[in-house]
């Protein structure tokens, strides 16, 4: 009877050659070097450093490795980029080459770096100085990556808040269609409440300061009084209070009303008329007919609207004020001068009575009682001219004064009127131009990665790669749809830069798809699941939104868009990070996905929580999630990694502790190795 080893310490045992590798029905997803792991900058358990945690990857077996920075350059100390210096650099770059592992590059630390188009959440604002804060944060990492051999650098993608309900491309996930196949019920993902939450926004592109606006309450740029046959602004004068009160609620209406009504005359706008010379031309329109199909648009072009009547009403009731101002500016003006010449006219007081009663006279003959009143008045005060003159000059500093502040109130109003035109004409739909901006940081990243690579002379062993993140669905660039835009328009922009540069065209195009790349973190992508479909029982809701999961895996499969897969799986949909095949997502499906597109691209496992239950789960799960295949001794077909993981790697969960009465007593239990103080082999 032939000898069966029954464990690894069997004298002569090759558990690889001893196994009968069973004949696989497919090849794997991928092989055993091309699963790799995240590692930390600083453990914050142990406090191992970059080169240690990079090393500890290396000896469990990492074939890529990404390094997660955890500080920024603003802090003072900590490390990151400008704390690792050239013989450290050079240390992980010797480390990597002696052991044939490729170091991708680098996430940037996610608590100073989440987006490129300089949004500022504690100031609300969009800064330039915050955009180059970032993209200074960027260039000292691309030098890094640079200094190892290249790479990539990417930054997880919080670009701005946008609200859901109202995007493209959350038209529907899921519909109900009758036995005739018309859609009788459609679904989308959604925020409880959320367009009553979230804020209606506008930004002021000088300032760069946010203003908020309450969606359910805007004015109304289509508001008139109405009856049967036109429309015009009615004379309330004959109307009751409760009328009155009804009409004036129409001043106002929220933005999903406005939205649908605006869409409505603008259609109609667009229709082409005939004029009286014959011609067809289009009336005037906020909307281009070519934008038609693009909500983001449509709502940019709806703002415009509403913001020429918020600054209409502004603007009036600042000009209402100046000429309310004013007409007070020119009684006390002509006060101030009617007694400045009374009091001229108290130096020779005996001309003065003269000329009183003669006014006397006529007024008296006219019957004017309030003229004789006051010129009776004058003419008692001269019987005292010191004291007329006293009081006089009182009333004249009195005037003085009052004209002085009127003159400087309505200076005040008039720059006010002035800093409303200026914020009217600098004023933009948030959305819009939050989203120009990140695609003009992106651009501005990428021609970072473009003059590096290019100042170190082609010695680079990778191209240097900088994108976005795939983020979470609360921002922009969360969405597939969203990563996908930022890509591509930044990559556009970078083309018009090299041509205008003097690089050919085929040649620009070339090196932004080169140097413009995002970072696929599949865990992030399956947070959507929290917002889906949550009408359905959990078994049903998660298979179906797996299917819409890899829907956007094929999207995000095209135009070569993706530089890395970040492997992180979900008990729940929440954010998590477990290893591939801990949780629901469909992570080897999408891989294979991508795969069969032209991804030849790094896989790293970023399942940190799972090494609390043991040490190395992070990359020993990924192996036996993908399961690629070992070699053998003798030359034999490879072995699945799922054939000899239990037996030999401990892949599997063994609790660390004796059961019941065979456990020793407390304090007397020591291991043969390992511990705090293990037993020597001697």
């Amino acid at each position: 009877m032939a000898y069966e080893p029954t464990n690894s310490m069997d004298r002569g045992y090759s558990p690889v050659a001893d196994i009968k590798p069973k004949e696989a029905l497919e090849e794997p997803v991928l092989t055993l070097n091309q699963i790799g792991q995240t590692v930390v900058e600083t453990d914050p358990v142990t406090g191992k450093n970059i080169l240690q945690n990079v090393q500890a990857a290396i000896r469990a077996g990492a074939g890529n490795i990404q390094i997660v920075l955890s500080t920024s350059r603003k802090q003072p100390m900590g490390g990151g980029s400008k704390a690792t210096g050239q013989e450290v650099r050079e240390a992980l770059k010797e480390v990597a080459l002696a052991n044939q592992t490729n170091l991708i590059g680098f996430e940037l630390p996610t608590g100073a770096v989440t987006n490129l188009s300089g949004y500022d959440p504690q100031q609300r604002r969009i800064d330039e100085q915050a955009q180059k804060e970032n993209l200074d944060e960027i260039r000292e990492a691309l030098q890094f990556a640079a200094d190892l051999g290249g790479g990539e650098v990417d930054l997880v993608s919080f670009e701005f808040p946008r609200a859901l309900f109202e995007q493209t491309w959350n038209k529907t996930i899921g519909e109900t269609k009758d036995k005739n196949g018309h859609i009788v019920d459609q679904k989308t993902f959604e925020i409880p409440d959320e367009a009553v939450r979230d804020e209606l926004r506008l930004v002021d592109v000088e300032t760069g300061a946010i203003q908020a606006l309450p969606r359910r309450r805007l004015p109304n740029p289509f508001f008139k009084y109405k009856n049967k046959e036109t429309e015009f602004e009615k004379d309330t004068s004959g109307m009751d209070e409760k009328e009155v009160a009804k009409l004036n609620l129409q001043r106002y209406i929220t933005w999903e009303d406005y939205l649908k009504e605006f869409k409505e005359k603008e259609e109609f706008k667009q229709k082409t008329v005939e004029v009286e010379k014959g011609q067809m031309e289009e009336n005037p329109a906020y909307l281009n007919p070519k934008d038609w199909g693009d909500d983001l648009k449509v709502r940019e072009a709806a703002f415009k609207l509403i913001r020429e009547e918020l600054f209409a009403r502004e603007l009036s009731q600042a000009r209402s004020s100046i000429a309310r101002t004013r007409s007070f500016l020119e009684g006390d003006q002509s006060k101030l001068a009617s007694f400045q010449g009374k009091r001229e006219k108290l130096n020779n007081p005996d001309a003065y009575r003269t000329e009183l009663n003669q006014h006397l006279e006529g007024a008296e003959a006219q019957g004017d009682v309030h003229s004789i009143n006051n010129i009776k008045e004058s003419l008692a005060q001269l019987n005292d001219v010191s004291a007329a003159k006293r009081d006089t000059d009182i009333k004249i500093e009195q005037f003085d004064t009052n004209v002085k502040d009127y003159l400087k109130e309505i200076q005040q109003q008039q720059q006010s009127v002035a800093e409303n035109e200026r914020r009217k004409d600098n004023a933009q739909f948030f959305e819009s131009h939050a989203r120009e901006k990140a695609v003009e940081g992106y651009k501005k990243a990428g021609m970072i990665a473009y003059e590096e690579q290019k100042a170190r002379g082609g010695k680079l062993k990778h191209s240097l790669q900088i994108g976005p993140e795939l983020g979470w669905p609360q921002y922009f660039g969360g969405h597939p749809d969203e990563f996908i835009d930022i890509i591509t328009s930044s990559r556009k922009e970078m083309e018009q830069d090299l041509v205008k540069e003097g690089v050919g065209a085929v040649q620009a195009k070339k090196s932004a798809e080169e140097h413009i790349k995002g970072i696929f973190d599949t865990g992030h992508l399956g947070m959507w699941l929290e917002h889906f479909r949550t009408d359905l029982p959990w078994e049903k809701r998660v298979k179906e939104f797996n299917t819409w999961y890899l829907e956007q895996v094929e999207k995000l499969a095209e135009n070569n868009m993706i530089s890395g897969v970040q492997a992180v799986d979900t008990a729940t949909g929440a954010h998590a990070h477990l290893p591939p095949g801990q949780g629901i997502l469909p992570i080897k499906d999408a891989v294979s996905i991508l795969k069969k597109k032209g991804f030849n691209g790094p896989v790293v496992s970023e399942g940190h929580e799972e090494e609390k239950f043991g040490s190395g789960r992070i990359l020993m799960k990924a192996w036996q999630h993908f399961d690629p295949k070992l070699r053998t001794q003798y030359g034999a077909p490879g072995v699945p990694f799922s054939q000899i993981h239990n037996s030999y790697v401990g892949g599997s969960y063994t609790p660390q502790y004796m059961v019941a009465s065979v456990a020793p007593p407390f304090g007397e239990y020591r291991p043969w190795a390992g511990g705090d103080q293990p037993i020597p082999f001697e």
